[in-house]
């Protein structure tokens, strides 16, 4: 899709405006609707070396939404699903994505506080999500976790292990944001392992800090 087409579903025409990214489940695009930012995100069928999907990537989403909804976590509201056609559609969080804000070494350490008071929660449930910058929003300094994936817990992708590390790695993601070359923030790209040696000590500085959960 591209900028001005009409999206249509059976309440009404959104126009779009943009691409917002690609993701392990699907791309999602910025859309007007009566005036209104929303997200159209459509299902792909690209599969993911390192991921596996429980039902089909829809469905996931939706359950996951549940799940992210009842534990009261900061998330967009999902407004509608399309099984047939393979999409959803959810509110647009207005704000700044983490990965630019990481890129331009702007990030606040109360966002870094909120990031692991959320991973304590999740981790209390037993819970993962997936905790890659460009699923983050800070808006008016408020953290809104913009993906819906969720994951039983699991100590190799939770955020002392793994998230935390493309979150302290400034110079990878401006290097990320400009080429889209994953080589500046992962140390394996096929396996999605960030990049570990230059941040090691300011990461167990923060858990240390911030992390209710941690045993290592």
């Amino acid at each position: 899709m591209k900028r001005d087409d009409l999206f249509k579903t059976e309440f009404g025409d959104f126009v779009i405006k943009s691409k917002l990214g690609r993701g392990k489940s699907g791309d999602s695009y910025l859309a007007y609707f009566q005036n209104e930012k929303y997200v159209i995100k459509v299902m792909h069928d690209e599969n993911v070396s390192y991921y596996k999907w429980n039902q089909s990537k829809l469905r996931d989403e939706v359950s996951s939404y549940k799940t992210l909804s009842k534990l009261k976590i900061n998330i967009p509201k999902l407004h509608y699903v399309d099984y047939k056609n393979n999409y959803l559609i959810k509110d647009f969080i207005n704000g700044k994505v983490a990965s630019q804000i990481i890129a331009e070494g702007c990030l606040l350490e109360n966002t870094i506080k909120d990031l692991f008071a959320l991973s304590n929660h999740l981790q209390k449930h037993k819970l993962n999500i997936d905790y890659f910058p460009n699923n983050f929003v800070i808006s008016n300094e408020k953290l809104f976790y913009i993906d819906y994936e969720l994951n039983a817990y699991d100590e190799k992708w939770n955020l002392e292990n793994w998230g935390i590390y493309y979150w302290l790695n400034t110079d990878g993601f401006s290097n990320f944001l400009k080429t889209n070359d994953a080589k500046f923030i992962n140390a394996d790209i096929e396996k999605g392992i960030p990049i570990k040696e230059p941040f090691r000590d300011k990461v167990k500085s923060l858990i240390q800090k911030y992390s209710e959960n941690w045993n290592g």
